[in-house]
């Protein structure tokens, strides 16, 4: 809004331009060409921090989903682990126990 009113403040003396002030406006074209030009670099690399930082949420959000996500398979497995029986005292309901003990590792490792 500000340079909006400079610009039309340079306008209203540009118009009134006269053979004795030509070097002043010349001048002022001069100042008005290097806010134009500040001006829109400003915008443009607004523009690229913006489409930055859309990018960053994007990877952001999805690593926060893949977090939660992680969290919920390790408390599930924590409160498998935890559920899971006494070691057995005849071979073969240890080797199953072991089978089920494989499956959960085989399920962590597969997760992440």
């Amino acid at each position: 809004m500000a340079i909006r009113h400079v610009k039309e403040a340079a306008a209203g003396v540009l118009e009134q331009e006269t053979p004795e002030n030509t070097e002043e406006c010349e001048d002022l074209r001069s100042k008005l060409q290097d806010l134009n030009t500040l001006t829109d670099n400003i915008r443009h690399h607004t523009q690229v921090m913006g489409d930055k930082l859309e990018e960053t949420l994007g990877v952001a959000e999805k690593f926060q989903q893949d977090q939660q996500i992680a969290l919920q398979i390790l408390r599930d497995l924590q409160d498998n682990l935890f559920s899971q029986d006494s070691p057995g005292i005849d071979p073969a309901t240890i080797k199953e126990q072991l089978r089920e003990l494989q499956v959960m590792i085989c399920y962590t490792v597969d997760s992440f």
